[in-house]
């Protein structure tokens, strides 16, 4: 048993130090996408289910009863009118790329859902370096979004 928790643990340093981000993004939504939904519907890229694929988009609702579990999340933010914009931004470039992916009849977002008081977190790559360049703010992104009025949490990913 000793022998497995160190070749776990040696594996969970690697991939934290390799750079590709992999553990950093199954940790981090793992914490944002809290236990206790109800129920969940996801479209999963066939690419994401590759191992390390690069290019991939992930759409997912998670249905709550209420809102005290994403609440509990210390990074969601409560969205003002300037969220309001930023937030349906990331939405509207994801629509262009599950547009482009031939992948819409499965998104169903309603845009209309962004209101002022609902709660999100976003995480990006923007700015961040990537060989001689930079990523640009809609290259490598994930978007938490819990609208209040329907207790739905709202994910998207979106990785070129």
């Amino acid at each position: 048993m000793r022998i497995f928790s160190i070749i776990l643990s040696a594996a969970l340093i690697v991939l934290s130090l390799c750079g590709c981000g992999l553990f950093d993004e199954v940790y981090v939504t793992a914490r944002a996408i809290p236990w206790g939904y109800s129920s969940r519907e996801e479209m999963l890229d066939p690419a994401h289910k590759e191992f390390l694929a690069q290019d991939f988009n992930d759409y997912c609702k998670y249905y709550y009863e209420d809102d005290s579990a994403v609440r509990s999340i210390p990074f969601y933010r409560v969205a003002g009118e300037s969220d309001v914009q930023t937030i349906l931004g990331y939405f509207d470039d994801f629509e262009g790329w599950v547009r482009a992916c031939e992948q819409l009849a499965a998104y169903d977002f309603d845009k209309k859902c962004v209101t002022p008081g609902d709660l999100f977190f976003i995480k990006t790559l923007e700015g961040k370096p990537i060989g001689d360049d930079r990523y640009e703010k809609f290259d490598n992104y994930s978007v938490y979004l819990f609208d209040v009025e329907t207790n739905t949490l709202y994910y998207i990913h979106a990785n070129i």
